[in-house]
């Protein structure tokens, strides 16, 4: 997960457990979380213009890896900002709703780019082999 900073001022990033949530398969069964090997954001002064990533290791069952859901709550400074959520998977193809004014655009997406690493990951999609 990566934070960019677009604006003009330093922010402070704060991202730890308890504050992203990953959900695997159609019943939304919790992931087991990596907390020993992932990398979190505390307290990272991130400057305009930069960016800071965390990296968060999640494990399930490859039948539940067809759909994945991750939930972030980001601290900036001293305020909570809103949660977000990412939904995608392997076979999963549901683009963003203007996707079909933008050819391309779904494929391009965030989920695009995540969906595609999980299929080279199970071996089932363009590139992998």
């Amino acid at each position: 997960m990566t934070v960019e900073n677009r604006g003009i001022a330093r922010l402070g990033i704060h991202m730890e457990d308890g504050q992203i949530e990953v959900r695997l398969g159609p019943d939304g069964e919790a992931a087991f979380l990596d907390w020993r090997n992932s990398q979190f954001i505390e307290g990272f002064d991130v400057y305009p213009l930069r960016r800071a990533t965390a990296v968060l290791y999640a494990a399930g069952t490859e039948a539940a890896l067809q759909q994945v859901d991750v939930q972030v709550q980001l601290k900036v400074d001293e305020d909570w900002d809103e949660r977000y959520l990412w939904a995608g998977g392997i076979g999963l193809h549901e683009g963003p709703p203007d996707a079909e004014a933008r050819p391309g655009a779904a494929a391009d997406s965030l989920a695009g780019q995540v969906t595609r690493f999980l299929e080279r990951e199970a071996g089932s999609g363009p590139g992998a082999g």
